[in-house]
Order: structure tokens, then C-alpha cells, then sequence
């Protein structure tokens, strides 16, 4: 996996039991919260989560 997240901007934040991230990004200025309401939904989530990052990063 962190070779899928190298060259990512870095957050500072955690992640819930429940596919729920809440995230930091200091350099874009940008805080970025899901919450897909499921474990079951862990890997869509994260799928999500390295999309918003991409797009933080362009």
C-alpha cells in the first residue's frame, strides 16, 4: 500500500470503526471527512480517500 500512496500529499487525522476518516492536509489547506456508515465499505473508502488525495496533490 504505501507504495500506491508515494507521492501523496501526507495527512495528519485517524480513521473510525465504520469506514469513517477525518484527515488533515496543512499543505492544501484542506480537511477531508467520509463516513460510508460500514465496515464492509473499509476498501471503498480507502479507494475514495487516495482519490481525494490524488486530486489534492494535482
Amino acid at each position: 500500500m504505501p507504495v500506491l500512496l508515494r507521492g501523496l500529499p501526507e495527512p495528519v487525522g485517524g480513521l473510525g470503526i465504520s469506514a469513517m476518516h477525518s484527515f488533515y492536509y496543512a499543505d492544501q489547506d484542506a480537511h477531508v471527512v467520509l463516513n460510508f456508515h460500514s465496515t464492509r465499505a473499509m476498501a471503498a473508502s480507502f479507494q475514495t480517500h487516495i482519490a481525494i488525495a490524488r486530486a489534492l496533490s494535482g
